[in-house]
C-alpha cells in the first residue's frame, strides 16, 4: 500500500455539532473512522479486501469461502452458522460472564 487517502470529511452544526471523517487506503478499503476527530475507529482486511478487524472488535472468517465465522470483542463473541447456499442460519453468542447457581435461585 503506498498510503491513505482521505475521501470524506463531514461536519453539521445546530443543537447538535460534530465532524465525521474517513480514510481510505489506496484500494479504497475505508482504514479508519473518527468522529469529532478524537472517537477513531481502525479498521483491517485480508488479502482479499475482507474486513478482519474494527477497533478492538476482531471478525473471523471461513478461508475457503470468506463467511463471517466469529466476531470478539472483549469477553463477548459471537459464532455465525451458514446452510449450503451461504445463507445465514444461527448466530450465537457468548458474553462471557459467570454466574453461580446460587445467584439464579435468590
Amino acid at each position: 500500500m503506498l498510503g491513505s487517502v482521505q475521501v470524506l470529511d463531514t461536519n453539521w452544526s445546530g443543537d447538535i455539532s460534530g465532524s465525521l471523517s474517513m480514510d481510505y487506503d489506496n484500494n479504497f478499503w475505508l482504514t479508519k473512522l473518527c468522529v469529532n476527530t478524537t472517537n477513531c475507529v481502525n479498521m483491517a482486511y485480508d488479502n482479499d479486501g475482507l474486513l478482519t478487524q474494527a477497533g478492538d472488535m476482531l471478525l473471523t472468517r471461513n478461508s475457503s469461502n470468506g463467511l463471517l465465522e466469529s466476531t470478539t470483542l472483549g469477553n463477548t463473541s459471537s459464532t455465525y452458522s451458514y446452510n449450503s447456499f451461504g445463507e445465514l442460519e444461527r448466530i450465537g453468542q457468548s458474553l462471557g460472564i459467570e454466574i453461580s447457581p446460587k445467584k439464579l435461585k435468590d
